[in-house]
């Protein structure tokens, strides 16, 4: 699963410059959180290795697009000279929510089982979209 994810998370990162110069950033933003999604509720459910693997290559594609489309809006609203801070609070951002989420769908995993926190967590990111379409309302720096 995590040697397929990162294929699919070097395999994006490579060409994400052009998708989104082809498709815009609102469309690989929309469409890396409905990946993220549906990865995330097909781990929700019995599945074989073969679907496991599959899923975590389609889930690095989402994941190495969001991430550099995200981190790039959040350059967007920053001036010039601060954007290496921006960068850095980014992903200072992604490493305590890599932290802080393990720990709390820990203690949720010992109140439900791993089928419905997967789909609490499919869920919880749809979140993200109407976020990033109320932050594209900001004028950028």
């Amino acid at each position: 699963f995590f040697l397929v994810l990162a294929v699919g998370v070097i395999f994006t990162r490579l060409r994400i410059g052009a998708l989104v110069e082809r498709l815009g950033e609102r469309t690989i933003a929309i469409a890396s959180t409905l990946i993220f999604f549906g990865c995330t509720v097909v781990f929700a459910f019995d599945i074989s290795t073969l679907t496991l693997t599959l899923s975590g290559l389609v889930f690095g594609f989402g994941y190495g697009a969001s991430i550099a489309v995200f981190n790039g809006a959040a350059l967007r609203y920053c001036r010039p000279e601060k954007r290496g801070a921006a960068n850095a609070t980014f992903m200072m951002g992604l490493d305590i929510g890599f932290a802080v989420g393990s720990f709390a769908w820990g203690v949720v995993i010992k109140q439900l089982d791993y089928p419905a926190t997967f789909l609490l967590a499919g869920v919880l990111t749809l979140a993200v979209i109407p976020l990033y379409l109320l932050s594209e309302r900001r004028q950028p720096a």
